[in-house]
């Protein structure tokens, strides 16, 4: 009965220690904060083959930092709440 006694007030006593818990908001990856290279021309390209790869870059381009802008925003507004908190 005495060791029961003791069993319960031991884990009645460790629910009571209160230890804080620091966490921090993790950093972004580097790879979202940098986007992919364009593809490039290659050696001996025609004309049409010029704007056929500037009208892809243009397209990858916008695409990319519409993903990226968002990304920013998203990773700075759920930060801003984290330090809130």
């Amino acid at each position: 009965m005495k060791r029961i006694a003791v069993m319960l007030m031991l884990t009645l006593g460790a629910c009571a220690i209160t230890i804080p818990a620091v966490t921090k908001f993790p950093q972004p990856p580097v790879d979202l904060q940098d986007p992919p290279p364009l593809t490039p021309l290659r050696d001996g390209a025609m004309m049409s083959d010029l704007l056929q790869n500037a009208n892809l870059n243009y397209g990858q381009y916008h695409i990319v930092s519409a993903k990226l802008r968002a990304w920013n925003r998203w990773y700075d507004e759920q930060s801003k709440l984290f330090k809130k908190k």
